[in-house]
């Protein structure tokens, strides 16, 4: 399981009520050894990069996620000395200048671990304290909600709390004076529905009083005007009253006040060498680095495989017109929103037209001044990552991020049940990613992100949406499309890709392969999350078999459906979840594994899922364990629902937070599990 997955997990784990324990721990240490190994072999790598001499920070961070993830789970299996050891790593890791002798020798442990049997952990294992494991508690500013409509209010709450902020809401001016007051606040956005004229009176005072406070104003009148009028009041930016949750958590975390310009790549064509020298001489310790060449098919490789963040094209050359060049860029969908800056020589008003005709974004006069130069193409970078993100783009392979994705996704679920129309939702994944990522790097890894996004965009129709989900998987939506068809479809795709010509990195031919889950609305699903989850279960009966299409039915919805649970799990540890889903059903509990934090939130805080016990892991991908656990207490599920946190890492302060919010109880990983079940089996009991 990657970070960031949703859905539901299925466990492929099973046994009777007569297993010996130490039986099904051989099971599934068994079926989960690859990603254990997998595990100690990021962490090697960490230590090969560090022996020569330099441990770049992506790699750093995925051998830090390694070793947390081991630490968690090898003790519950009854290697204590793995689970010290992957501390160790961990720790080891968390310095400034990590030893690369002592992480190979925690390394060579960890690989004697891993190729060892189980065996039962005896004693049970009490969350320890520990005083450097505090949880992060940094908070990227405090926000202040102005507005009548206390949906809106919750649903930005939910939103802002995935961002590690806290948004408190005010539904008049007179409560946002006070709130403004008596508050540190970092951000202000004033809905200008509220009091009449009073909100842009308002809005004016405090931009004007706090200076530091970033104001933004929201409108469902989104005119020219109504901006103007923003503007004039002091608003820094406008955003319009229908714009998603997400869409404001992007914003946010764009937040100016916090910025400074960080490094970027931009191209450049020109067949002037001496030009070409002197926009990297311009542009050096800018931050900005300049990909320069006079073929255009490089030009095209470079847009292919190390997409900047700019192009610069000379209007005029000899063998080639730079405008046909920008009318290729923007034929490229993935492509539409970057900017294209012409370099031309006192251009007439003709010339001019004809390059924002063919979808120019600006024009810099030759020769070139410094000063401007540097401006314009900063300007054209930071807006071009700040409209990536505020649009929903997702930058690599130019179709929608989650955000955007999930947003268009529920629309046309909505639209769907409306209508009585089908819809189809599917989950596609990278057969063999982590494989092609680790022999090829990730220069071909993204190129192959680039080019299933193309087969999946070339497949589908203009209403369809395809978004990129996680690092290798992507969710399609197939609006008017039944089961059949859009099976069809989707395996025409996995066709496509298996058939387009990819080298690797020693020359030869590279398969790839994609596998896909399908649900259908609403056999599979009443909503958009159900469907997901279905999609999910699906997708891992399809990757059984790579390179095939599964619908969610044949997956055996029927007896997966969401509905009352006695306990669900949300962790994305799949070898601990199939030794407590399997301890539990062993116990005769209905039990349902989650393994995303946005998706838990939304099953279990709409009703959409219910359980007496929710055992919620702290590191969840989507959205943090304690987030979710604030959006159960708002909600009010913890007046039915117990929950009890589970961390690889407790300390004093931790277990205050999780007590504070509404937990009954913390447990530290690993775990012994029959203290854990008796502890379960208590509090049910007490729920009862």
């Amino acid at each position: 399981m990657t970070v960031g997955e949703p859905g539901v997990a299925p466990v492929a784990v099973r046994a009777d009520a007569g297993t010996r324990p130490t039986d099904l721990l051989a099971a599934l240490w068994e079926r989960h050894h690859g990603t254990n190994a997998e595990r100690v072999a990021v962490l090697e790598s960490a230590a090969l990069a560090l022996l020569d001499g330099a441990l770049p920070h992506e790699l750093r961070d995925d051998a830090l996620l390694a070793a947390h993830k081991l630490a968690g789970s090898l003790g519950t299996f009854g290697f204590d000395e793995g689970t010290r050891i992957a501390r160790s790593a961990e720790e080891l890791l968390n310095e400034t200048n990590p030893d690369p002798r002592e992480l190979s020798e925690l390394v060579v442990g960890l690989i004697d671990v891993v190729g060892a049997e189980p065996v039962a952990a005896t004693d049970p294992l009490e969350p320890a304290l520990d005083p450097a494991g505090d949880a992060d508690g940094s908070c990227a500013g405090d926000v202040l909600f102005v507005s009548a409509d206390a949906m809106l209010t919750e649903r930005l709450q939910v939103a802002v709390a995935a961002g590690r902020r806290s948004l408190r809401g005010a539904t008049s001016i007179r409560d946002a004076e006070a709130e403004l007051r008596g508050n540190d606040l970092a951000v202000l956005i004033v809905d200008l529905a509220v009091d009449g004229d009073a909100a842009i009176d308002f809005l004016g005072a405090a931009a004007e009083a706090h200076p530091h406070v970033r104001a933004i104003a929201m409108s469902d009148t989104d005119t020219f005007d109504e901006r103007i009028r923003a503007a004039r009041a002091g608003a820094q930016e406008f955003i319009p009253r229908d714009v998603s949750p997400d869409a404001v958590l992007g914003l946010l975390a764009d937040d100016p006040a916090r910025q400074t310009m960080t490094a970027a790549t931009i191209a450049a064509l020109g067949a002037d060498p001496e030009q070409l020298d002197l926009l990297e001489t311009l542009l050096a310790g800018t931050g900005i680095d300049v990909r320069a060449t006079s073929d255009p098919a490089e030009l095209w490789e470079i847009l292919e495989h190390e997409p900047p963040a700019a192009v610069l094209l000379e209007f005029r050359m000899p063998d080639i017109d730079g405008l046909v060049v920008c009318r290729a860029i923007r034929a490229v969908p993935r492509w539409q929103h970057l900017p294209v800056v012409f370099l031309a020589a006192d251009p007439d008003a003709v010339e001019v037209f004809e390059m924002f005709a063919v979808g120019g974004d600006d024009h810099l006069a030759t020769p070139l001044d410094g000063n401007e130069l540097v401006t314009r193409i900063r300007s054209h970078v930071e807006r071009h990552r700040r409209t990536t993100s505020l649009v929903g783009i997702d930058p690599l392979t130019g179709v929608a991020n989650r955000r955007l994705s999930d947003q268009r996704l529920g629309q046309l679920t909505r639209l769907a049940g409306r209508r009585a129309e089908p819809f189809c939702v599917a989950v596609i994944e990278i057969d063999d990613h982590d494989r092609i990522g680790r022999r090829h790097g990730v220069a071909m890894l993204e190129r192959v992100m680039r080019t299933v996004a193309d087969v999946l965009r070339e497949g589908l129709r203009s209403d369809d949406v395809v978004g990129r989900w996680t690092d290798e998987r992507f969710v399609l939506g197939l609006y008017g499309a039944e089961r059949e068809d859009a099976a069809a479809r989707i395996a025409a795709m996995i066709d496509d890709l298996r058939d387009r010509e990819i080298t690797g990195v020693d020359g030869a031919p590279l398969e790839v392969r994609m596998s896909a889950g399908l649900a259908e609305f609403p056999t599979d699903g009443s909503d958009l999350w159900q469907l997901l989850a279905a999609a999910d279960r699906a997708l891992r009966r399809a990757m059984r078999h790579p390179g095939s299409v599964r619908p969610a039915s044949s997956a055996g919805h029927s007896s997966e459906g969401l509905d009352h649970v006695d306990v669900v799990i949300v962790d994305d540890d799949e070898m601990l979840a199939d030794l407590l889903v399997h301890s539990l059903e062993t116990a005769g509990l209905a039990v349902r594994h989650l393994t995303d934090g946005v998706v838990a939130a939304e099953l279990l805080g709409n009703g959409l899922l219910r359980a007496r016990l929710v055992l919620l892991d702290v590191g969840i991908p989507g959205m943090d364990g304690f987030s979710v656990l604030r959006v159960l207490r708002d909600r009010r599920v913890l007046a039915t629902t117990d929950v009890v946190m589970i961390t690889a890492r407790t300390a004093t302060s931790e277990t205050l937070a999780a007590l504070e919010i509404g937990a009954v109880d913390l447990i530290g990983k690993p775990f012994n599990v029959p203290v854990l079940m008796e502890r379960i089996e208590k509090i049910l009991d007490r729920s009862a």
